[in-house]
């Protein structure tokens, strides 16, 4: 079974999570989103600069039972200048970029190679081994540089 949905930050960036809440459904860690209303965030649309990557903020005692945010779940953002690791599954059409390909924001909060709002490069692509199946499953991941200004 193939490994899905795999997005890590690992330096850099802001967190940031005051008063931020999910403005619509299907928004998971990953996702690019844009923030509307002052409060809420919703998928980007390529159309326009985006506010950051969907990260997190979910420390409340229950155990959700999906990567999903909630409509109005309370979320973090991380933007500015840093770096991640995303799967194929974050990007149109789940093509992985290559090295040196700049990445630009797309539809449904995904990233593309072609575009106008720009929201890094993609340094290197990495795998990594998830421990599942029993001798584990390969996995590819683009380590990509962001840098989301806030505007």
């Amino acid at each position: 079974m193939a490994v899905a949905h795999t997005f890590q930050h690992v330096s850099g960036g802001e967190r940031f999570g005051k008063k931020l809440y999910a403005g619509t459904y299907y928004i998971e860690p990953g996702i690019l989103v844009n923030l509307t209303s002052g409060s809420l965030c919703t998928k980007s649309s390529g159309s326009d600069a985006p506010f950051g990557y969907a990260f997190g903020l979910r420390y409340a005692i229950y155990r959700p039972t999906s990567k999903y945010f909630g409509l109005y779940e309370a979320m973090a953002v991380v933007h500015g200048v840093g770096k991640v690791l995303a799967s194929s599954d974050f990007f149109i059409g789940g093509t992985m970029p290559a090295s040196g390909d700049t990445l630009y924001s797309a539809a449904g909060g995904l990233m593309d190679t072609t575009g106008t709002n720009k929201v890094g490069y993609c340094i290197r692509v990495e795998q990594r081994i998830d421990p599942s199946g029993g001798t584990g499953t390969t996995q590819n991941l683009a380590l990509i540089h962001f840098n989301i200004p806030v505007v």
